[in-house]
């Protein structure tokens, strides 16, 4: 199989900005949840206000799984989080305002009639075989050779306080056609907010694969911008109510950039959890898909902290 154009732009040295201090031995184990009965959560909640940095570096904390259950924690320290915080502003007074990384219920999303969904037919196209559907019933996108960044809920159950464990990732999936495979996974990681707390500011996850398909397929870049609004967004991925294994996109106004949270009126439905939110032409990844509300669909923005907490986990990875 030929190998496909890598997207975005080069891994940069600013990957180092993001480093991991003191990784806790083993931390328990997990029993898997049945991933049959893939539900989006219902007792997640959303913290309004900024939280203090003692909070928010313990929410960032990264909780991790393998595949025999085995739990690690690694814990963020309000020194680490108040450097991702200078470093941020610092990216963000630069000359591009912005930085990327990357080569080459209350959760019953909400459709909308003026940003309709249109079919992508052609799902091994760049940049759309960076897109794939995870089995348990969401999607995904690669942002690296075997790292892919989805919602957090699409790989930690908060109802049953339990991992899952049906994890396999297909790139460019068609119906069913599969051009890449099913990967199978390899390690998920989380953020204590979400593990712990249930916090909905904090619903993204990284699931990391056992076979590198990214050097196949390319990847998106992701990054944060505070100067996203007057941008228009684009959230593509397996909704459940299209055919089983379609790809689908839609593009629509950005509605609302705050806190934690980016607001769209893009048409979704449940199975685009874990989508990306991209903008532009290199299509880059600035939020992950999570949920709807009666007005606006909605995700969790990819803020400064949480792209240095994205990008510690691809620098660990490889």
């Amino acid at each position: 199989m030929t190998k496909g154009i890598r997207l975005g732009s080069t891994l940069s040295a600013i990957i180092l900005l993001s480093t991991f201090m003191g990784t806790e031995a083993f931390a328990g184990s997990s029993v898997f949840t049945d991933s049959s009965t893939f539900t989006f959560p219902k007792n997640a909640v959303t913290h309004l206000g900024p939280p203090a940095p003692t909070e928010m570096a313990k929410a960032l904390s990264l909780m991790s799984v393998d595949t025999t259950g085995k739990v690690t924690n690694t814990d963020l320290t309000v020194e680490d989080f108040n450097g991702f915080l200078q470093d941020s502003q610092a990216i963000s007074e630069s000359s591009t305002g912005h930085t990327h990384l990357g080569d080459g219920g209350s959760f019953a999303d909400k459709t909308f009639g003026e940003y309709l969904r249109v079919q992508v037919k052609n799902t091994t196209d760049s940049p759309h075989r960076a897109f794939g559907r995870i089995s348990i019933g969401c999607t995904g996108t690669l942002i690296g050779p075997r790292e892919v960044l989805t919602a957090g809920h699409c790989v930690y159950d908060t109802d049953s306080d339990k991992w899952y464990a049906n994890l396999k990732f297909s790139p460019a999936q068609n119906g069913t056609t599969q051009p890449f495979g099913a990967i199978s996974w390899e390690r998920a990681y989380a953020v204590r907010g979400w593990v712990k707390d249930h916090d909905t500011n904090y619903d993204f996850a990284v699931l990391i694969l056992k076979e590198p398909v990214g050097e196949e397929t390319g990847w998106l870049s992701f990054g944060f911008n505070n100067e996203l609004t007057s941008r228009d967004v684009t959230v593509e991925g397996y909704p459940g109510d299209k055919p089983s294994g379609t790809l689908w996109t839609a593009t629509c106004p950005m509605k609302d950039l705050g806190g934690e949270q980016i607001s769209y009126l893009c048409d979704t439905y449940g199975g685009n959890s874990g989508s990306a939110i991209t903008t532009g032409e290199d299509r880059i990844v600035y939020g992950i898909h999570t949920n709807g509300t009666p007005k606006v669909n909605r995700g969790t923005r990819i803020t400064g902290p949480i792209f240095h907490t994205i990008s510690g986990v691809c620098k660990s990875e490889n």
